[in-house]
């Protein structure tokens, strides 16, 4: 047993605590990366489905959101996601490239909004 360290308080409490960890830029970009190469080694069906999938994830750790409040569960049947018209996409004044874009993403169905 350790001793919570979190409150000050000095109780015991069961188990291990372990100190959460983000997941980093570096982390995601292997992971899309080799999302990517597994599909082209392996083959798809679609690469449309395997971008798809990959900007999911990208998207919900940009968001640091739940898969919930991105995609709809199971056990919901009306628009309980991020639509369309949710993410908003602008090019800066005088901006060319897509690293001038600037992107506003509304999360309307987060835990307990639904």
């Amino acid at each position: 047993m350790r001793t919570r360290t979190d409150s000050g308080i000095g109780k015991l409490v069961r188990g291990l605590r372990v100190q959460r960890q983000w997941l980093g830029f570096l982390m995601i970009h292997k992971l899309a990366a080799t999302f990517m190469q597994h599909s082209l080694e392996n083959g798809c069906l679609s690469f449309d489905i395997v971008i798809m999938r990959m900007l999911g994830v990208v998207l919900q750790c940009a968001c640091n959101s739940r898969p919930g409040d991105i995609a709809r569960s199971s056990w919901y049947s009306g628009k309980e996601c991020l639509l369309f018209k949710d993410v908003e996409l602008k090019l800066k004044p005088g901006g060319k490239t897509v690293q001038d874009l600037e992107g506003k993403v509304t999360l309307r169905y987060v835990k307990g909004k639904k």
